[in-house]
């Protein structure tokens, strides 16, 4: 679910514009996809010993979700990163009482996940 609200509530504020441009995948994203193997784990985005550098993303990172990834979104507010590349999986945690969860970002690229 993707939402324009605008929290500040001036209707000119930046946050009151939300653009949303899809681009269909030829075919290549999808079978590579297919042909991956998932790790027989999950990740935690909160968990920095899940992460290649073993830092939790940060305000203005760019993002990228490996193709063999199954990550669990589980932050209540994320800073709002740059870029995110989804090319494996990602999934929102639910369930645990925590109420929303916000995933921001100014870019988002979800080639096959």
């Amino acid at each position: 679910m993707v939402t324009g609200k605008n929290l500040s509530g001036d209707p000119h504020s930046p946050q009151h514009d939300i653009r949303l441009v899809g681009h269909r995948c030829d075919g290549s994203c999808q079978e590579a996809l297919e042909r991956a193997h998932l790790e027989p784990f999950k990740r935690r985005w909160s968990n920095p010993n899940d992460w290649p550098n073993g830092a939790v993303p940060v305000a203005g990172d760019d993002v990228v979700i490996d193709m063999a990834w199954d990550m669990i979104f589980d932050l209540e507010e994320s800073p709002i990163y740059n870029m995110i590349q989804i090319n494996g999986w990602v999934t929102f945690q639910n369930g645990d009482g925590s109420g929303n969860l916000h995933l921001r970002c100014k870019h988002m690229y979800v080639r096959a996940g």
